[in-house]
C-alpha cells in the first residue's frame, strides 16, 4: 500500500492465486484516493455484470461503511447522471467502472488511476487489442498517473 501514494512508483502489479484479497487491496486503493488524493478514477472489470456486481456487492457497502467516503461520494438519486451503479463522482473526482469486454467504454475517457481487476478473465477483442493497453492509455495525460 505504501507504493500507491509514492510519486515515483507509476504501475503496481498484484499477482496471486485466487482468494487472497486482491481485490480488497483495490478497494483499499480506490478509497484512498477518494478521501485523500481525489482525482478521476477508472476501475476495469472483465465484463459488464463483474463490473455492476462489484459496485454493487462490494463498492457501495465500503461506502456506506466508511464515513470519510460517506461524506465524499456523492447520494445516488433518480435521473443523477454522475451517481450510478457504474459511475461515482466525489469531490475533485468520480470512479467509473467499465467492462474489459467493450472497447467503446473506454473511449472518450481519461483518468490519473487506471486500475484492472480480474484482468486475466477478460476475453479479448482482436479488433481493438489487449483491454488492459487500451485502459493503461486511458492515463496518458496524466504526469502523475498511476496503473
Amino acid at each position: 500500500m505504501n507504493a500507491v501514494n509514492d510519486p515515483k512508483v507509476r504501475q503496481i502489479t498484484i499477482m496471486g492465486s485466487s482468494q487472497i484479497a486482491k481485490t480488497q487491496i483495490l478497494m483499499n486503493i480506490i478509497g484512498y484516493f477518494i478521501a485523500y488524493d481525489p482525482c478521476h478514477i477508472m476501475l476495469m472489470e472483465p465484463t459488464d455484470q463483474d463490473a455492476r456486481d462489484f459496485s454493487n456487492q462490494k463498492l457501495e457497502p465500503m461506502i456506506q461503511d466508511t464515513e470519510i467516503l460517506r461524506q465524499k461520494v456523492s447520494k445516488s438519486r433518480t435521473k443523477d447522471k454522475d451517481n450510478t451503479i457504474l459511475r461515482k463522482k466525489f469531490v475533485g473526482g468520480y470512479l467509473t467502472i467499465v467492462a474489459g469486454t467493450s472497447p467503446r467504454a473506454t473511449r472518450q475517457r481519461s483518468a490519473r488511476v487506471t486500475i484492472g481487476d480480474d484482468i486475466d478473465g477478460i476475453e479479448l477483442n482482436v479488433k481493438e487489442g489487449d483491454p488492459v493497453a487500451r485502459l493503461i492509455k486511458r492515463s496518458t495525460t496524466f504526469p502523475d498517473a498511476l496503473n
